[in-house]
Order: C-alpha cells, then sequence, then structure tokens
C-alpha cells in the first residue's frame, strides 16, 4: 500500500474538515493551484437556466450548447443574483452585490464601488491580460469604466444594454433622443451598434453578438501569439430585451412551435448565441489552445418574465425573483488539461466563487484586503473531486435580495427588505412578506412543500443571522445617494472611428 494518499483525495478531505470559510485550502495545494490556463468566461444575459436544450428545453435548437455540455464538467446547483448588474458585481469581486454597492440595475445604484478589487485586476498582477467584450454594467462614467477596472481590452456597449437610455449616466453611447427614456425603436438596436473600444467609440457592422464574438477572438488569437496567458470576458447583451432576430435562418428553427410569435426573436437570439459558441472552440481548436483553456458557459440570473418564455423546467420565479428560478444558472466547465469532462457535480456553486477560483489557478496568494473583500469560496476541490456528497461539503450561506427600492427610499437597517432568500448546501429559505417559507431542493426544486415547521431553528438561524448581515452592509450601500447628482451620458468622446 502507499504510504501516502493522493493529492486530490487529500484536497477534497481538507476541504470537508475545514470550517465554512470562504478561503479554505491553505496548506495542501491542488495540482491546480498555479497551471494558469487561459479562461474564457462566456455569459449570456436573462437567458435562464431552461432556455437550451441541454437542460430540457422541449424544442430550442441549440446543438453546439448541447454538446459543450457533454464535454464538461456541469455544475447542476451553480447561483447568482436575480438581476443582471448584482451578478456583474458578485463575479467581478466575489463578494455579495451590496458590498460593492450594487443594488439596481439603474439610478447609479449599478456602480461598483472604487474601493472593490475586480477580477481582472487580480489576474493582471499574475501576469494575465484581460478583455471585456459586450456588457459591464457596473457603472459608465470614467472611472468605474472597465479600462480604469483591470481590463486592458475594452469593447463594450453602455449602461445595461444596447439602445438603453434612463436617467443619469446609466446610458448607452449617445445617439438617441436623450429625453426619452427606455429604447428608441426606430433604430436597428442591436445591428450595427456603436461601441466603446480602448477610449473611443468604433461603428460597427452585424448583429451585436456576431460583433462581440468577433472581436475576442481576434483579441484571443493576439495573445495567442504573444505566449501570454490570457482572460477573455464575453458578457453578451443577448438575448436580453427588446426581442430582436438576427436574421430569418435563425427565426426557421422555431417559427412553427407552441409558443407567442413574439418569442421567435428571444430564440432566433439564443441559435445564434449557440452558433457562436461553436464557433469560439472551433477557433481555440484552430489555434492549438485548447487543452490549457479553461472555457465556461453560464447565464446572468433567471428567463425574463413579462413578455417572456413561460418555460420554467418547473422552476419558482424568472428574473427579479429570488425563488430559485431566479437565481440558477447553467454553468458548464470545459478544460481538458485541468479535470475531467462528461461528468457533473452536486456542490452549491456560486458567481462569487469565480474570483477565489481563478486566483488559485493563477497561482496567487490574495493579499489580506482582498481576502477580507470575498464572500465566494475556491471552487477547485470541486473540480479535483465533482462527485463529493452534498452532506460530506462544508456548509455555507449565499444572500440573495431583490433590492431595486425606489431613489431615495432605502429600506429601514432594521429590517431587510422584501423579498430576500438564502440559500444553504440542501435548502433554501424564502421570505417574500415576512413569512420565511423553507424547502429543500434536493429532493423538491419546485418549492412545493414548506418544511418551516419541521425546521425552526434551522429557519430562526437563517432569519436573524440575514438580519445581522443587512444591519451591517450599510456602511457599504455608497451609491444611495448618487441619484441625486447624476450627469448625463458620460461616455462622450472627441472622436468616432
Amino acid at each position: 500500500m502507499k504510504p501516502y494518499l493522493p493529492i486530490g483525495l487529500l484536497l477534497s478531505l481538507l476541504f470537508v474538515l475545514c470550517s465554512n470559510s470562504s478561503h479554505a485550502v491553505d496548506e495542501a495545494k491542488s495540482p491546480l493551484f498555479g497551471k494558469r490556463p487561459n479562461i474564457v468566461l462566456i455569459m449570456t444575459d436573462d437567458q435562464g437556466w431552461l432556455h437550451l436544450g441541454s437542460s430540457g428545453h422541449p424544442f430550442l435548437h441549440t446543438p453546439r450548447s448541447d454538446e459543450f455540455a457533454k464535454e464538461s464538467l456541469v455544475f447542476n446547483d451553480f447561483v447568482v443574483s436575480s438581476t443582471c448588474a448584482p451578478t456583474r458585481a458578485a463575479l467581478m469581486s466575489g463578494a455579495h452585490p451590496f458590498k460593492s454597492g450594487v443594488t439596481h440595475t439603474i439610478h447609479e445604484r449599478e456602480r461598483m464601488a472604487l474601493d472593490m478589487t475586480t477580477l481582472p485586476e487580480v489576474l493582471q498582477s499574475a501576469g494575465y491580460r484581460t478583455g471585456i467584450f459586450g456588457k459591464w454594467h457596473l457603472g459608465d462614467e470614467d472611472e468605474f469604466l472597465p479600462d480604469n477596472r483591470g481590463f486592458d481590452e475594452v469593447f463594450i456597449h453602455g449602461a445595461g444594454g444596447i439602445g438603453q437610455c434612463f436617467p443619469g449616466s446609466g446610458s448607452d453611447i449617445p445617439r438617441i433622443d436623450i429625453g426619452q427614456e427606455g429604447f428608441d425603436p426606430s433604430l436597428p438596436v442591436y445591428f450595427n451598434p456603436l461601441l466603446y473600444h480602448n477610449g473611443d467609440y468604433v461603428q460597427t457592422k452585424g448583429f451585436c453578438t456576431d460583433v462581440f464574438f468577433d472581436e475576442a477572438l481576434d483579441w484571443m488569437e493576439e495573445q495567442r501569439d504573444a505566449e501570454k496567458p490570457f482572460f477573455a470576458y464575453l458578457s453578451t447583451n443577448a438575448p436580453h430585451g427588446p426581442f430582436i432576430s438576427p436574421g430569418p435562418e435563425y427565426d426557421k428553427f422555431h417559427i412553427d412551435k407552441p409558443q407567442r410569435e413574439t418569442l421567435v426573436p428571444f430564440y432566433s437570439m439564443i441559435v445564434n448565441l449557440d452558433e457562436n459558441l461553436g464557433k469560439l472552440l472551433d477557433c481555440i481548436d484552430e489555434m492549438g489552445i485548447r487543452e490549457n483553456t479553461l472555457v465556461i458557459f453560464m447565464t446572468d440570473n433567471g428567463p425574463v418574465g413579462r413578455g417572456g418564455s413561460k418555460f420554467r423546467g418547473g422552476l419558482v420565479g424568472g428574473k427579479v425573483s429570488v425563488d430559485y428560478g431566479g437565481i440558477r444558472s447553467f454553468a458548464f466547465w470545459r478544460w481538458p488539461e485541468g479535470f475531467k469532462g462528461e461528468t457533473k457535480t452536486d456542490g452549491l456553486a456560486a458567481h462569487i466563487d469565480l474570483l477565489p477560483t481563478f486566483a488559485e489557478l493563477a497561482g496567487l496568494e490574495l493579499e489580506d484586503k482582498v481576502k477580507q473583500q470575498i464572500d465566494g469560496r475556491s471552487l477547485i476541490p470541486l473540480l479535483d473531486n465533482p462527485a463529493i456528497a452534498i452532506d460530506a461539503l462544508p456548509d455555507r450561506t449565499i444572500r440573495f435580495y431583490r433590492g431595486r427600492w425606489n431613489p431615495g427610499e432605502l429600506p429601514s437597517a432594521d429590517v431587510p427588505p422584501f423579498p430576500w432568500s438564502v440559500r444553504t448546501n440542501r435548502f433554501i429559505l424564502v421570505n417574500k412578506d415576512g413569512t420565511p417559507r423553507l424547502f429543500d431542493l434536493k429532493a423538491d426544486l419546485g418549492q412545493t412543500t414548506d418544511l418551516a415547521a419541521q425546521h425552526p431553528e434551522l429557519v430562526e438561524k437563517l432569519v436573524n443571522e440575514n438580519t445581522q448581515w443587512w444591519r451591517d452592509v450599510q456602511p457599504r450601500l455608497v451609491n444611495e445617494e448618487a441619484y441625486q447628482k447624476r450627469s448625463r451620458f458620460p461616455f462622450v468622446r472627441d472622436s468616432i472611428n
């Protein structure tokens, strides 16, 4: 018998024995630590967990996504925030979005606090080149833009969507009537978008998703040629509304399916995303970097509700909801050189886990300031041992708030604003109206049986902890008065290329 344990097993045992700390693995290092893969993170907008064939959608045509899922480690229980900017803040900071001051998607409350260390800044410190392509949505004023938050290459639209125009700085590039809020329907919003590229505007040609993927692929090839590890963040605007079809060649897959006619463009945008994902994967192969490139495919929140698809896969809630249907994301991770594909894990994972995970993959020991900022934990133990039993994992709590209160109406610090929910490894506690309800997601994904009466001590514990957390987070809500000092269209530059 060998006198030692395989390091993957040893690390998994260490993970089980450690406390509920966000920063568990210090002594025994996984073989993945410091392996420095290229990282490509693809995050779609408002797609929701079910809108893929591999997730069980009854007719969506997504062959490349489905194939990619089969090749990947699939996280069956991956959670995000219930709306756009909060998920992005959590992903970029490793912290609950309220700790970044992000409590809404507009009203200046989408701006990520300037004292937060960001994911690309962490990777830059390890020698990575960093690029963002698509949606930023964490502040449109100069100091908040991604070129000042750790990204070497920036190719984005403004605000929360192409063509959006809301009061204050949260508006897209100023090519629409500044007196109109919402979308200007006279513009082909998703075609030929004017985009922000490294400090200037560029006029592009084509459908927005195609444009973002093409630009990202060109940049990735440059990094390959320079032999630099890179982080490419491809955060698409699609399939966020308004639903605009990329063309009839995409509509044909769903035009005769049982649905509202207005949803055909929504599905067509997803088909186009699927095609672009396939193109990216093919290019990675052609560049010869498949083996040491970690590719992650996910979405930012549950599916849009009003006017959107009614397919929920039996889950309760969609975008904006703190029920499981509003916070569950598909999450497919593929890295041939790093871990085994064609497998699944039931361990709870979240957007806040990406920063500490990527830092370890890059070989970094985080500074104390960053460690204190982070709420997430490294997912390397699950990458090493995806089959680890749920009950063998140290429990954790992850909080979800809708936020979105009106400007100037910050709720009392004494009572967490409804609705909110808290996840543990097994349960979700949902409080929409002052009556907390507890559901066992491992046995009841559809939240049909309230178990609060059977577990009163757990309910009381989670409620009390959440009340204290809400009180403690008050100093971090730094954007609540910013709506009073709004500036218009901060994106203005001297030149358009």
